[in-house]
């Protein structure tokens, strides 16, 4: 295969983009009968009118759907994620954009921001990556997007996880706040500098450089279990001598609810996930949980399995086998059980337990 095609994951095995796209769809809005003038437009509302404007005259929209990887470059549509962003528009060419913002990237620069990431800005901006490209972000694009730490990914895919269940509407992250009365569910819509503020609220302020450019945020804290307040005190550098140390379990454990500590307590015993760290690269060999269908094809092709590697993918639900707990590991989950009982009568200071699933019987 030409090595040139390496660069563009979306287009290996294929020869055009045609052969990408469901053109089914696009003969609903008689795209290939598009006029110049109309696909300058169109390109340009889809953030490509850059390369709108390079368009030869008279061409139409049949012109567009048989570029190959040398028409796409006389077009200036070099970097992947490019050819990435145009492949998805064409998906949704004539038709409304649904939910919120997935077309726009005027808000994923200040998004990546919120939640922790600056030192992304230049490959994001670069990428001109849209709402569109997040949803359908790819391990092999993290690498494009120079995304080298295991924990920078995991704060991006938990990120898009929000943006998902927010319809892709940013504004989320601007109606937190941060009160005595806050609940898990409102922990999830904190920036980056809402966590700082929490820490500095909570007599941890001179912690707080350690988090620069760390990715966390409200939602990474309260999705992902591997987010404990361990691996936040390594973050931090709190001694584990210090009375600080202490404390801030405590109150970190108040902030998560019971629920989501006893994820994350299940998480920190299980011999089968690995810990997450700060320094933590993300494995070349790293594949993420393959999606089980390609959505932008029609036809499945063994060489860009990669495409398919979705850092969250769509509504899959892998087979799981039935696992046989053994009586060590029962006892072990009922243990962890109890403390996070205990933990919750502690800090509600009333002695009725509510029920949890989990419960000896």
């Amino acid at each position: 295969m030409d090595k040139s095609r390496t660069m563009y994951p979306c287009m290996l095995g294929i020869n055009t983009l045609e052969e990408i796209v469901n053109t089914e769809d696009l003969q609903e809005v008689d795209f290939a009968n598009w006029e110049t003038w109309k696909l300058h437009q169109w390109m340009d509302t889809q953030g490509l009118g850059i390369f709108g404007q390079k368009l030869p005259a008279g061409w139409t929209g049949s012109n567009i759907m048989k570029l190959d990887i040398a028409g796409l470059e006389q077009l200036g549509i070099k970097h992947p994620l490019h050819v990435k962003k145009l492949v998805l528009a064409l998906r949704n060419a004539g038709k409304e954009d649904a939910p919120g913002k997935l077309h726009c990237d005027t808000w994923v620069l200040p998004w990546l921001q919120e939640i922790g990431l600056p030192q992304h800005v230049p490959a994001f901006r670069e990428a001109m990556v849209d709402g569109r490209v997040l949803n359908w972000l790819t391990y092999e694009d993290l690498r494009v997007l120079k995304v080298r730490l295991r924990l920078h990914a995991v704060s991006i895919m938990r990120a898009i996880e929000l943006l998902r269940e927010c319809n892709f509407d940013p504004a989320y992250l601007n109606s937190s706040r941060i009160d005595n009365t806050t609940r898990p569910a409102d922990v999830m819509l904190w920036t980056h500098q809402n966590v700082k503020q929490w820490l500095s609220s909570n007599f941890f302020a001179e912690y707080t450089p350690a988090l620069k450019e760390s990715g966390i945020h409200g939602a990474l804290i309260i999705k992902e279990p591997l987010i404990t307040s361990s691996f936040l005190l390594k973050l931090l550098k709190i001694p584990s001598s210090d009375v600080s140390c202490q404390m801030f379990e405590t109150t970190f454990n108040k902030l998560v609810g019971p629920h989501v500590l006893l994820e994350k307590r299940l998480a920190e015993t299980d011999k089968n996930v690995k810990p997450l760290s700060t320094q933590t690269k993300l494995s070349k060999s790293f594949k993420g949980r393959r999606s089980l269908q390609n959505s932008l094809s029609r036809r499945k092709r063994k060489e860009s399995s990669e495409w398919l590697t979705y850092v969250v993918p769509f509504n899959e639900e892998p087979e799981v086998p039935a696992i046989e707990l053994s009586y060590e590991t029962k006892e072990e989950i009922s243990g962890i059980q109890r403390e996070v009982q205990n933990l919750t009568v502690l800090l509600s200071g009333n002695e009725e337990e509510d029920e949890d699933p989990l419960s000896k019987e």
